[in-house]
C-alpha cells in the first residue's frame, strides 16, 4: 500500500476528527435545494442530483479498484479534512459536487436561444430532433411514418 492510500485510509470514517465547519456547508446545500423545490424548478432540482450521483458513482467505484489491488486508489483525499467517507471524497468535496449541479444547470441557456445564428443544442420543439430530420429528408413524413407524422411535413421544393 502506498503512502497516500495509508493516510487516505487512515482517518476514514473517524468521527472524532469531525469539525464544525462542515455544518454551514451542509446547510448551504440544504437552502439551494430547498430553493428550487419552492421556486418548482425540478429540471434544476434533479440536474443537481444528477451531478452528485454521478460524484458518488466516481467514488464508489475509485473504493473498488482500491479495494481490489490492495495498492492505491485511482485518486485519494489524504489531506486534512472534517470527516472523510469513502477513500476519494471528503465532507468538504461532497457539497461542492451538490451545488455545483444545481450552479451549471442554471448556467444552460434558454431553449431556443441561438448563439451566432445557430441552434443552442437544446430543441424547442420536438420536430427539431435529429431522428425527425432524417425521417422528413428520407420521405418518410409523405408516407406517414412516425415523427413526421406527428409534427412535421416534408420540405417543399420553393421556386
Amino acid at each position: 500500500m502506498t503512502d497516500h492510500a495509508r493516510a487516505a485510509i487512515e482517518h476514514l470514517c473517524d468521527a472524532s476528527r469531525f469539525q464544525w465547519y462542515a455544518v454551514p456547508l451542509l446547510l448551504l446545500v440544504l437552502y439551494v435545494y430547498a430553493a428550487e423545490v419552492q421556486r418548482r424548478n425540478r429540471n434544476v432540482f434533479f440536474a443537481g442530483l444528477a451531478l452528485w450521483g454521478m460524484d458518488w458513482f466516481n467514488e464508489v467505484w475509485n473504493a473498488l479498484v482500491f479495494h481490489c489491488t490492495e495498492r492505491a486508489p485511482v485518486w485519494g483525499a489524504s489531506g486534512p479534512s472534517a470527516y472523510r467517507i469513502p477513500v476519494g471524497l471528503n465532507i468538504e468535496i461532497c457539497p461542492m459536487f451538490a451545488v455545483m449541479g444545481v450552479a451549471a444547470a442554471k448556467l444552460l441557456p434558454p431553449k431556443g436561444l441561438r448563439i451566432l445564428g445557430g441552434s443552442s443544442g437544446r430543441p424547442t420543439d420536438p420536430c427539431s430532433s435529429w431522428r425527425t430530420r432524417l425521417a422528413v429528408a428520407g420521405g418518410a413524413a409523405s408516407a406517414g411514418c412516425w415523427p413526421a407524422r406527428r409534427c412535421c411535413s416534408a420540405p417543399t421544393a420553393s421556386a
